[in-house]
């Protein structure tokens, strides 16, 4: 079987038929590649829905567990998948019509540990913005610590597609019981990763979700970047990284320390809870800030912001917007 497709289901029923279908309007045989549902105690009637579409299409498997959240739900789908390939997707979103057959002859051709692609942001509004990840310079298949270093790799985990088998040789899964998993995981695949290339063309559909994870912001949501940053700090101790991914790392450090203090969440929780957050952030090895990555001048002046006072920083972007 050449690809796997797993999705994670939880109180999707009104964009779950939209999803599955875009995944059965394929141009690969039912044989080649197979969908697997993983109903994460959803709550709503998704499980009906997908157990139609399962009853109807053989390359549909369902499979139930207690909630998790996305990680545990990935995770049981990696385990339970058969394909060369894996390719994790969200229940909200979908993907272009005919694209499997190109992207698995891609990854066959350049015999890939992973690619990265493109996706179209589709807004409620009905605009469009289409993202095509930049092409390496080599123009072939490069380590991840290179791919990592030298472009920007979006931290969401329907951006990719992987070799299964690397995945699980090198024990590589979702650190389960947060959410921003994508933005722990990305590292640590990347620094496993021998091959990878962006493929150019963008085949996923983002959509607009007002009630989504991402979209939502809470004291939990910004306590787990805390996490990430400490899995960070673990991994960077723990492996043998080279200067420039070490670097790239705790630029990615810098990004999440910007989203926690952003004062559109910041400064709505209690004090308490900002002291918290302070207190996570100064403890994690990334603080004080040091170099950032991609120069760019407001970076540099929030560096020295977050360094003289996280709390000011918050503040001083409210007043700057």
């Amino acid at each position: 079987m050449l690809i796997s497709l797993v999705i994670p289901i939880y109180n999707v029923e009104k964009y779950l038929v939209r999803c599955i279908q875009s995944l059965l309007d394929q141009n690969l045989p039912q044989t080649d590649y197979e969908i697997i549902l993983v109903n994460d105690g959803t709550k709503d009637d998704s499980l009906k829905i997908a157990n139609r579409f399962a009853a109807e299409n053989e390359q549909i498997q369902v499979v139930s567990q207690e909630n998790k959240g996305l990680s545990g739900a990935r995770n049981t789908g990696l385990r339970l998948a058969k394909g060369k390939y894996v390719w994790f997707i969200d229940s909200d979103d979908s993907i272009a019509s005919q694209c499997l057959k190109g992207l698995t002859d891609f990854m066959e051709s350049y015999t890939l540990d992973m690619a990265h692609i493109g996706f179209t942001h589709r807004f409620n509004d009905g605009r469009e913005s289409n993202y095509s990840p930049a092409i390496h310079s080599s123009g072939a298949p490069v380590s991840g610590e290179t791919y990592f270093c030298d472009l920007d790799s979006v931290p969401t985990a329907w951006s990719y597609i992987h070799n299964r088998c690397h995945l699980q040789k090198n024990k590589l899964e979702f650190l389960e019981g947060i959410v921003h998993e994508d933005e722990e995981f990305l590292p640590r695949v990347m620094f496993f990763v021998q091959r990878v290339m962006t493929y150019p063309q963008s085949i996923y559909f983002y959509y607009e979700n007002s009630s989504s994870i991402m979209s939502t912001r809470s004291l939990k949501s910004d306590l787990n970047k805390c996490i990430a940053l400490k899995n960070f700090q673990f991994f960077l101790e723990d492996h043998s990284c080279s200067p420039a991914f070490r670097n790239k790392v705790r630029y990615r450090a810098f990004i999440l320390f910007q989203t926690i203090l952003h004062p559109s969440s910041f400064l709505k929780h209690q004090k308490e809870e900002q002291d918290l957050l302070i207190s996570n952030l100064k403890s994690s090895f990334f603080y004080p800030i040091t170099r950032i990555g991609p120069f760019q001048w407001k970076f540099f002046v929030y560096q020295i912001l977050m360094n003289l006072d996280l709390k000011m920083y918050s503040r001083i972007r409210k007043l700057i917007g």
